[in-house]
C-alpha cells in the first residue's frame, strides 16, 4: 500500500522511453545510471517500478 505522498500511478510506467528503461532494468542495470538518461525519474521512482511493477508482471515484455 502506498502512502498518501506517492503519486497513483508509476511515473516509470507513464514515461514515454518505458519500454527502454524495463529493458535496462532487466539486464541489471542500476536505477542511477537509468535516470542520468532519462528525465523526470527519481532513482527512488525507478528502483520502485523495478521492485513493484516489473516482478508483479505489470510492465509488458518487449518483443523478441
Amino acid at each position: 500500500m502506498r502512502s498518501p505522498g506517492y503519486p497513483k500511478s508509476c511515473k516509470v510506467c507513464s514515461h514515454p522511453e518505458r519500454t527502454t528503461i524495463d529493458g535496462s532494468l532487466r539486464i541489471g542495470q542500476a536505477p542511477r545510471s537509468i535516470i542520468r538518461r532519462y528525465a523526470g525519474l527519481s532513482r527512488r521512482a525507478v528502483t520502485r517500478h523495478r521492485d513493484e511493477c516489473l516482478k508483479a508482471g505489470k510492465a509488458p515484455r518487449a518483443a523478441a
